[in-house]
């Protein structure tokens, strides 16, 4: 069943009810500063300086492979000829890093392996730093997406390399990668268990033991309990266990354990979140920032409040949201905080449609908690673009972990499948200049709004897709705009077509054809 959101204005906040039927912080952005078409040869003119230095580089690989070939190596020959083979363009992946630097190469190695083996660490080293030199210029110019690929190709390729692991986040911390969270906590003397999360040194095998610390609050005097008691103390929210992270609080009276799985769920949906959008920054200040290894400022964790059953949950935010027991998850902009509730079927199925529900409402919450203004403004997409609102929070449902790499952009995704069902077999098409100009309540009120969810889902996977996300640029400038802190920007945003220098006929014949061709491979990759 496809998950339908509705998103109402009440009491004056704006919310985002999600009904089973079925910020990279963003950087303000005021003006379009040259034509599309500008941008693009500019664009062109780094792909090639990339292309170039990769060619070198692959060249260098296959002389190493050969010396594995001759000396009895043709697996270590393989993957080495395959480091060759960069991300793709269209990439929307994001490597898992290790938190351990590499150990130096064994001495006690044949001397033909440890040669091989030292050339190959030497020109992977070398690849980074001239990667990362690029990325440096292509970021002085604005080219924020191709300085974030050839930063991926470097952490790829070297990741102990200290400037672009420092443009990641990390700090050297002995012999780890670390955060400044990671470092903070470590200087409290707390560890990171792998089932309570952190907890201070002396307190771990007291847990281990099923003995729990309870407080009702913080900076209350607390004491040690049962596990069964402390389940019993927490049943009520306003003793909820507190799960930190980096950039999440995780308020839940389900369970420490199913808080702490959340928590980290979410730590890993933000960095993909923030590597696939936060690069697009407007101002040259910003830019040099991020070019010179600075690391973003951090703004106060994102609150998530995860009751243990619907009934809790329905209690504590009927007041706020009557419509409330038709959710199953909402960001609500009053207070800033995204709610769900454990779903039984999430301990069976735990990439189902409950958790892409709060993949769905979390997009809503970094979107909007990290443009937000104080001032009295629109709600996003009230008279117009709504689609690209609950389009883009519809796509990044998608987010999931395949191999060591986490994804975005599934075309087998439920979502993406429904737009390309209704389109080529439904043949249901709004076109796109009249779309855009709905609204949220039109949108939200619609009798078709499973199929106009199904239409803006697609629609996001193209502009995220098409042609090797060639409009990915100009969409996130779009979604910029409309989340703009400049209420005069937010009012009245740049049109797609604007953006990427073409009208809407032209965007609907592609979508059209992208669609198509989707269903082609897709068939083709299924007939083999």
């Amino acid at each position: 069943m496809l998950i339908e959101s509705i998103r109402r204005c009440s009491h004056g906040a704006m919310i985002c009810l999600l009904a089973v039927a079925v910020e990279a912080v963003l950087i303000e952005s005021t003006a379009v500063a040259e034509r599309p078409d500008q941008a693009e040869r500019r664009r062109q003119v780094q792909l090639k300086k990339y292309e170039a230095l990769q060619e070198k580089f692959a060249k260098s690989l296959s002389d190493v492979a050969a010396q594995c070939d001759q000396n009895g190596f043709p697996k270590q020959a393989a993957a080495i000829r395959e480091l060759g083979v960069p991300l793709p363009v269209d990439d929307l992946r994001t490597l898992e890093l290790p938190d351990k630097i590499q150990p130096d190469i064994a001495n006690n190695l044949s001397p033909a392996e440890r040669r091989w083996r030292v050339e190959l660490r030497h020109l992977q080293q070398e690849q980074a730093i001239q990667l990362y030199l690029l990325a440096q210029r292509v970021l002085e110019i604005g080219e924020v997406r191709l300085a974030y690929q050839l930063i991926q190709e470097a952490v790829r390729q070297d990741p102990d390399n200290k400037s672009v692991r420092s443009f990641l986040g990390y700090e050297r911390s002995g012999d780890e990668w670390t955060t400044p969270f990671l470092a903070r906590m470590r200087q409290k003397h707390y560890v990171d268990t792998e089932k309570f999360g952190w907890l201070p040194r002396d307190h771990v095998k007291r847990y281990e033991n099923g003995e729990r610390y309870f407080r009702s609050g913080r900076g209350s005097v607390g004491r040690w309990v049962s596990a069964a008691q402390e389940a019993e103390l927490r049943r009520s929210f306003k003793n909820a266990w507190e799960v930190e992270s980096e950039h999440y609080l995780v308020k839940t009276n389900h369970s420490l354990e199913r808080g702490v799985e959340l928590s980290r769920q979410l730590e890993q949906f933000y960095r993909v979140f923030f590597q696939t959008f936060s690069g697009f920054l407007t101002t040259q200040d910003q830019r040099s920032s991020l070019a010179k290894g600075r690391r973003r400022s951090t703004r106060n964790q994102f609150e998530i409040h995860y009751f243990s059953n619907k009934e809790d949950y329905v209690e504590a935010l009927r007041p706020q949201v009557p419509e409330i027991s038709i959710t199953t998850g909402l960001y609500l902009s009053g207070t800033g905080i995204a709610y769900f509730y454990h779903q039984p079927e999430m301990d069976d199925d735990p990439e189902g449609p409950a958790t892409r529900t709060i993949f769905h409402e979390a997009t809503h919450q970094l979107f909007a908690e990290t443009r937000k203004t104080r001032r009295k403004s629109l709600m996003v997409g009230e008279h117009a673009h709504f689609w690209i609102i609950e389009g883009i929070a519809c796509y990044m449902e998608s987010f999931a972990k395949k191999g060591d790499r986490y994804e975005l952009g599934d075309p087998m995704y439920q979502r993406f499948r429904a737009a390309r069902y209704r389109y080529l077999e439904d043949d249901y098409y709004i076109p796109l200049g009249r779309f855009a100009s709905q609204g949220a309540n039109e949108i939200q009120h619609s009798i078709e709004i499973r199929k106009l969810y199904s239409q803006a889902s697609g629609l996001t996977h193209f502009f995220m897709h098409y042609k090797d996300g060639k409009y990915r640029d100009a969409l996130i400038e779009h979604l910029s705009q409309l989340y703009s802190t400049n209420l005069r920007v937010r009012e009245r945003p740049a049109t797609l077509p604007q953006l990427i220098g073409t009208d809407y006929k032209t965007l609907d014949e592609q979508y059209g054809e992208y669609m198509r061709a989707e269903q082609e491979k897709l068939t083709a990759r299924a007939e083999k």
